[in-house]
């Protein structure tokens, strides 16, 4: 859903071109494209000071990120966990403070792909990598969910031998579709407010799952101890929903408003 909102818009009957994107075939014909060093102005990374030397770390007030603060589900970052001092900073040469509103994507880990936009000015480890002074032709939402997109791109270029490492120089060289500005908050505004259904259907769902196990472990509990007498019960048989059964199901659900051609969801 996300990938075809930020790749070909709202609006699907709209005429289309060849991107010229490696990643994307075709794109809305009113869209322009640019480069990631061209959209953001400010792209490094960072360290990790020495544990060992716990001065780095004494009356820390600068927040400090690492690969494993870089949650799937979180746009915004608004805190950490760990921070560094000024002296580290200052005898880091490559520890810089980056803005709020940077976008801090982890390079490798468990977390690979992963990327978050930070609401607090904050430092970050070798792992992430950062791009913040947005250019003006890009919203920042709407950039954050285009770099999502870019995570399965990103990881196949990086394959070598071994675990796949995002090098910058990978997220340097990538192209991006640009929409208009306007077009960019639509997309993003509406991104947000289905992540946010889908968010909480989740949860729902979660906790239904949560109480059968729990029902599932006292049954079973009640059995072995005798409490439920199961010599006379019947198992009914059944046959388990195919992957291919749940997927249609999800696409059943995902129409398209038949007036101005916008995706929705029932």
């Amino acid at each position: 859903m996300i990938n075809n909102a930020v790749t070909k818009g709202l609006d699907l009957n709209v005429p289309v071109k060849k991107s010229g994107i490696e990643w994307i075939n075709t794109i809305p014909i009113s869209w322009k494209k640019d480069k990631v060093t061209r959209l953001f102005n400010i792209i490094g990374s960072g360290t990790t000071p020495s544990s060992g030397d716990s001065i780095y770390y004494e009356n820390a007030t600068t927040p400090w990120i690492n690969s494993g603060d870089l949650y799937s589900e979180s746009m915004y970052l608004f805190k950490t966990d760990r921070a560094v001092s000024k002296r580290a900073i200052n005898d880091y040469s490559v520890l810089k403070i980056y803005p709020s509103n940077t976008i801090v994507i982890a390079m490798y880990g468990a977390s690979i792909g992963n990327l978050a936009i930070t609401k607090i000015p904050a430092c970050c480890n070798q792992a992430c990598c950062c791009l913040s002074a947005i250019d003006q032709r890009l919203e920042v939402e709407y950039a954050y969910y285009l770099l999502k997109t870019c995570k399965s791109f990103w990881i196949e270029k990086s394959k070598g031998g071994g675990q796949p490492n995002i090098s910058q120089d990978i997220i340097k060289q990538t192209w991006l579709p640009l929409p208009p500005k306007t077009e960019q908050i639509r997309i993003s505004q509406y991104l947000i407010k289905y992540e946010s259904y889908f968010h909480r259907t989740v949860e729902t769902i979660q906790r239904e799952i949560n109480l059968i196990q729990e029902y599932r472990t006292r049954l079973i509990s009640d059995v072995v101890t005798g409490k439920v007498d199961v010599r006379d019960i019947e198992i009914p048989e059944y046959e388990a929903d195919s992957d291919e059964t749940i997927d249609d199901e999800i696409d059943d659900n995902l129409v398209l408003d038949e007036e101005d051609g916008e995706m929705e969801v029932e």
